[in-house]
């Protein structure tokens, strides 16, 4: 089942600083950039930029905790 399309200004911005480059980014990479660009157009407002990326506003505040640390998050089997 294919995931549901985003679309919008904030998600073009994001897709195209993802592959303007030669290089393409890891999953973590790519992430990260997502999230980064997420906070910056909802201004760090964690519940706004979560919605944005359609999680939720804890799985966000994981994910920063763990980007800020420099770590990738267990995996969970």
């Amino acid at each position: 089942m294919p995931l549901p399309a985003r679309q919008g200004p904030a998600f073009d911005s994001a897709l195209h600083e993802l592959t303007k480059g030669a290089k393409v980014p890891t999953l973590g990479e790519a992430e990260n950039i997502l999230i980064a660009r997420a906070m910056e157009i909802a201004r760090d407002n964690v519940a706004k930029a979560a919605d944005m990326l359609g999680i939720s506003r804890q799985t966000l505040y994981r994910k920063l905790k763990v980007s800020r640390r420099g770590m990738t998050a267990p995996d969970k089997a």
